[in-house]
């Protein structure tokens, strides 16, 4: 599995176990990496974040 397919799997998971609140749980964990300093972290963040909106749709807000 390569990394783009990762992410989408990561994705595809968060959406799975928390609905509507994925994208928001994206949105924290992020916030607590960037707090850490983790900046790898953040990034694989904003991955999922990227691929999870298109799962979604567009008429969520973040």
């Amino acid at each position: 599995m390569n990394q783009d397919e990762e992410r989408w799997a990561e994705a595809l998971h968060l959406e799975r176990a928390h609905g509507d609140r994925a994208l928001e749980w994206v949105a924290v964990r992020a916030a607590e990496l960037e707090r850490k300093g983790d900046a790898a972290g953040v990034e694989r963040m904003r991955e999922i974040w990227s691929r999870l909106k298109q799962l979604v749709g567009d008429d969520r807000r973040h």
